[in-house]
């Protein structure tokens, strides 16, 4: 059913945990994990529905996210791409997953920009719930 999924990750728990699901779904359907961090150079890219920006995020910080995900998925046997994508969250995510190359998008419910009186799911997971074309994990 997949063949690739690709991982929104960003260095937060619950990156790691999504990244652990998606690897237990590759390794079950025989399908490669694809590592998408994402830079955001300036505070120019705004929140989705929030009034907070995204802080900046360098390039190499973005790379050492992916890298560190990658060693989770190359113990469970799976194979492994490694990306990082420049912009929003939520819109990079969404256009990389419309690509078409993927069917399954994973996230976690919350990354390093949620606050602790924020709802359960960030504004990034709620954002790809209404913008991406393929199916979304959401892992708490």
């Amino acid at each position: 059913m997949y063949h690739r999924i690709l991982v929104g990750v960003d260095g937060s728990e619950a990156a790691q945990r999504a990244t652990q699901h998606a690897a237990a779904i590759a390794r079950c359907m025989g399908a490669t994990v694809v590592l998408a961090s994402v830079a955001v150079m300036d505070d120019r890219h705004q929140a989705s529905w929030i009034d907070t920006p995204e802080r900046p995020v360098p390039m190499d910080e973005a790379r050492s996210w992916t890298d560190g995900a990658a060693a989770i998925v190359d113990a469970a046997g799976v194979p492994v791409e490694v990306k990082v994508l420049e912009g929003r969250a939520a819109e990079a995510l969404a256009k990389e997953a419309a690509s078409g190359a993927y069917g399954l998008l994973a996230v976690g419910e919350r990354g390093h920009h949620s606050v602790v009186a924020a709802p359960r799911i960030g504004s990034t997971a709620v954002e790809l719930a209404r913008t991406t074309p393929c199916a979304l994990l959401v892992v708490p």
